[in-house]
């Protein structure tokens, strides 16, 4: 089994669920900048 069938599912679940999805994104984007922000505060 390869990963190709479990990422076409994977997009369609997001589409499928694109609040979700969207609030996903902005959180991990979220988490990113702050990561990134602490790493500049701490250097």
């Amino acid at each position: 089994m390869s990963s190709r069938p479990r990422f076409y599912l994977r997009l369609h679940f997001f589409e499928g669920t694109s609040h979700t999805s969207a609030y996903v994104v902005i959180h991990q984007f979220g988490g990113f900048c702050l990561i990134k922000h602490w790493d500049s505060r701490t250097k």
